[in-house]
């Protein structure tokens, strides 16, 4: 394996010092005097301003559609919205349980024993730690996916497909 890196190295070499070899010596060449570069005067002004987009405000258009949402339909968006912080830091605290979990179980350091009995590099010992690592957490987090993505999209009317869909 060594002599094979030596004669590697030996081929980078010459391949890099070839073209560094075959360049014209530059102290042979004619010297010319130096000169400044030609100017040219350019006109410089403005363009016209040339909005084209109607007024537009965002806070108006907002009020003026929530202003059509009756009463029920309204209280059960709002619900929806302000459920979805509740999930969020409920995932927060799920990722984090299911991580920690994993670390203090053991189960990390199984995985991570076996991907350095399957690989003594470490770059693809941690692509098979990690190749492990997701499908298992994927697994772990499904039935928190499967209520935000489908049981509660079904609840509030926001979705109709059916589950193999």
């Amino acid at each position: 394996m060594f002599l094979v890196r030596i004669f590697c190295a030996l081929l980078l070499l010459a391949a890099f010092s070839v073209p560094v070899a075959a360049q014209p010596d530059v102290s042979q060449l004619p010297q010319l005097p130096p000169h400044s570069a030609p100017t040219a005067r350019v006109e410089v002004g403005t363009l016209p301003v040339m909005d084209t987009t109607p007024a537009f405000d965002a806070n108006q258009a907002t009020a003026k559609y929530l202003a059509k949402i009756s009463g029920p339909a309204r209280a059960r968006s709002d619900a929806y919205f302000e459920g979805g912080y509740g999930l969020q830091l409920l995932d927060m605290i799920y990722a984090l349980a299911l991580a920690g979990l994993l670390l203090w179980s053991g189960i990390s350091a199984r995985i991570q024993d076996w991907a350095e009995g399957r690989s003594n590099s470490r770059t693809y010992q941690v692509v098979l730690y990690v190749a492990a690592y997701i499908p298992l957490t994927i697994a772990a987090t499904f039935p928190l996916t499967l209520y935000e993505g489908f049981f509660r999209e079904h609840a509030y009317g926001l979705s109709t497909q059916s589950f193999l869909q």
